[in-house]
């Protein structure tokens, strides 16, 4: 999400991912956007290539997510999982 959206908008909307993945983030980006985008960018365009987007792939047991911050790309826990595990039992339970 763009800089100036960060104070108003909570998380990202659907979609907001395009413009970093093919590069064509806002002319008024910020300095810190600038650097976001080519992060994603360079990583989708070393997965096309490559077939390997640079860090481990999600998977049962493995469940971390990468996430693109101000400070560069972190590999980390899901914030959501107990969130998400709780649906998939609810929905199980059906």
């Amino acid at each position: 999400m763009a800089t100036r959206d960060r104070a108003s908008v909570s998380g990202a909307h659907h979609a907001a991912e395009l413009p970093y993945v093919f590069g064509t983030a806002n002319r008024d980006a910020s300095a810190e956007d600038r650097q976001a985008v080519d992060a994603v960018h360079d990583t989708w365009v070393r997965f096309a290539r490559t077939g390997t987007p640079g860090w481990q792939a999600f998977a049962p047991g493995n469940e971390v997510l990468n996430d693109f911050t101000v400070a560069g790309p972190v590999v980390g826990p899901d914030p959501l999982r107990d969130r998400l595990d709780l649906m998939v039992e609810a929905a199980k339970a059906r």
